[in-house]
C-alpha cells in the first residue's frame, strides 16, 4: 500500500497543470478580388488568449498591419494573406485574394432560359470569327444559371459567342443565336 501516497502525490500536480490553452484566430474578409496594385484592409480576431496581436504575412504583395497591396501582375493570380496568433504561433487564419491585372477585361454573358424540358445547364461556346468555330470556355461542368463571366479576354479583341443547353440525358441543343463582343483596348 506503499503507492497510495505516490498515487496522491501525482494527483495534485495534475490539478496545477497549466490548463489547456484553446486560442482561435479569424480574419475578415476571408476572400476578395483586387486589381494589380490595390489595396484591401482585413482585420484578425484572437479569442481565447489574453494577448489578441497578430502577425501579417501575404505570398505575395505586401501587409501591413492587416492592410493588403496587392502585388503588380499579368495574369490573374491567387495570393494568401495570413494572420499567426501571437499568443499561439500554430494557429493561424488566412484569406484567398484574387488579384487581376490593371486593365484587365470581362465580358458578362446572360441568356434567356431555355424552354425545353429536363434542361440541367449550359454550355458557352467563343470563337474569334463569325460563325464559329467555337471552343467551350466553361469548365468545371454545366453552368447552372445563365448567367456566366468570361474573364480570359483580350483588349482590342472581337468574340463571339453562342450558348447550348443541356438535358439530364445529356442532350446537348443546337447553338443559340450568335452575339459579338468587342473588347475595348486598354
Amino acid at each position: 500500500m506503499r503507492q497510495l501516497p505516490f498515487l496522491l502525490l501525482l494527483i495534485p500536480s495534475l490539478l496545477f497543470a497549466a490548463p489547456h490553452k484553446r486560442v482561435h484566430i479569424t480574419i475578415n474578409p476571408t476572400s476578395a478580388t483586387l486589381v494589380s496594385s490595390t489595396t484591401q484592409q482585413f482585420t484578425a480576431t484572437v479569442s481565447g488568449a489574453a494577448d489578441t496581436t497578430v502577425s501579417w504575412s501575404a505570398t505575395a504583395g505586401t501587409v501591413t498591419n492587416g492592410l493588403f497591396t496587392a502585388p503588380s501582375v499579368t495574369q490573374s493570380t491567387t495570393v494568401y494573406v495570413s494572420a499567426t496568433s501571437a499568443a499561439d504561433p500554430t494557429k493561424t487564419a488566412s484569406a484567398a485574394i484574387t488579384v487581376s491585372p490593371t486593365g484587365q477585361h470581362i465580358v458578362d454573358l446572360n441568356w434567356n432560359p431555355s424552354t425545353s424540358a429536363n434542361i440541367t445547364g449550359y454550355n458557352v461556346y467563343r470563337g474569334s470569327n463569325t460563325g464559329g468555330p467555337y471552343s467551350q470556355i466553361n469548365s468545371g461542368g454545366l453552368v447552372a444559371s445563365t448567367v456566366y463571366t468570361d474573364s480570359t479576354v483580350a483588349g482590342g479583341q472581337s468574340y463571339y459567342y453562342v450558348v447550348t443547353a443541356v438535358d439530364s440525358s445529356g442532350i446537348e441543343s443546337s447553338d443559340s443565336n450568335q452575339s459579338q463582343v468587342v473588347v475595348p483596348s486598354p
